[in-house]
């Protein structure tokens, strides 16, 4: 299969695997990190277009716009995650975003920080689907 890069040749393969050979946990659990990732990157997107925050949520969102490429998502992060997220005026900004890709990983993992953190999460077909899991060849 020809296509460009990030054309989605790689997601189309995935989801044809998930629908004729279905959805093998053993294999979701691989790709924790690469859920978090996707879900800590949109986020930060969202937090980079808003302007300063109330002085109780903006520390929370230093925090995580200091986060490194490949933290991982600890319960503490979430629970900022879910604080800063009660606010209208991130919701309004996550339904702005220019990226349609980036947009619909915020919103499907948004309501889910708490679930993604804990230490036995195992991602959905679903989770999969909004995640970008570069490959090479």
């Amino acid at each position: 299969m020809l296509g460009t890069q990030s054309s989605g040749k790689s997601s189309l393969i995935r989801q044809l695997k998930y629908e004729f050979d279905g959805f093998d946990e053993e294999d979701a659990s691989r790709f924790v990190k690469e859920v978090h990732k996707a879900a800590l990157d949109a986020c930060k997107e969202v937090l980079k277009s808003l302007p300063p925050l109330s002085a109780e949520l903006q520390p929370m969102a230093d925090r995580i716009l200091q986060l490194k490429r490949r933290s991982p998502l600890t319960m503490a992060i979430a629970k900022d995650l879910e604080e800063i997220w009660k606010e209208p005026l991130v919701s309004t900004a996550t339904g702005n975003l220019q990226s349609p890709q980036t947009r619909q990983t915020c919103k499907h993992f948004v309501k889910r920080f708490t679930e993604l953190a804990t230490p036995d999460y195992v991602p959905s077909q679903e989770d999969l689907l909004h995640t970008r899991i570069p490959t090479m060849g």
